[in-house]
Parts: C-alpha cells; structure tokens; sequence
C-alpha cells in the first residue's frame, strides 16, 4: 500500500484535512507529499475544490 512509503501525516495537516468534507483514510494534503524514486506509479485523486 502506497500510504505506508510516506510519512505519517503531522497533527497540523490532519487538522485541515479534518475541515474537508470529503475525507478517506488514506487521505493526504498533496502540498505534503514530498516525492521519491519509491513512490513511482502511485496514482493520485485530486479534489476538484476543497
């Protein structure tokens, strides 16, 4: 799974990701993904407003 190669989120990320209303799990802000040769081929759904 593709959630396990990044870094859990931190508690100022998970406070916004909290005002979103669409919210799975795995949920990210995509601004705190930072990118690595790992996470090549994960595929990403972006909102279109949040």
């Amino acid at each position: 799974e593709w959630a396990g190669k990044v870094p859990p989120p931190r508690e100022d990320e998970l406070e916004k990701l909290d005002e979103l209303p669409f919210l799975h799990d795995t949920s990210r802000l995509s601004c705190q993904i930072i990118w690595s040769d790992e996470l090549d081929g994960l595929r990403l759904t972006l909102v279109k407003e949040a």
